[in-house]
């Protein structure tokens, strides 16, 4: 998958998030519902590390740090 659609389905799940949780809303659910739900996705390799990285950065690092990183990654 290109890094392109990679950051629209990591934008995605946050966004899907935001809206079902609305203020119950933590930067850690995104990989909480991922983690919950592994085994029905079907990635190669290269995206499952990549968007559990980008999952883990949000939980860890909060949304601006996150997508910063990846607008930066983009341009590389």
């Amino acid at each position: 998958m290109s890094f392109k659609y990679l950051m629209e389905m990591f934008c995605d799940r946050v966004a899907a998030s935001m809206i079902y949780l609305g203020d119950k809303y933590t930067d850690a659910a995104p990989l909480e519902y991922y983690e919950n739900h592994k085994d029905e996705n079907q990635f190669d390799d290269i995206t499952r590390i990549a968007l559990e990285f980008a999952l883990r950065e949000l939980r860890d690092e909060g949304l601006d740090k996150t997508l910063k990183d990846l607008k930066n990654a983009l341009r590389a």
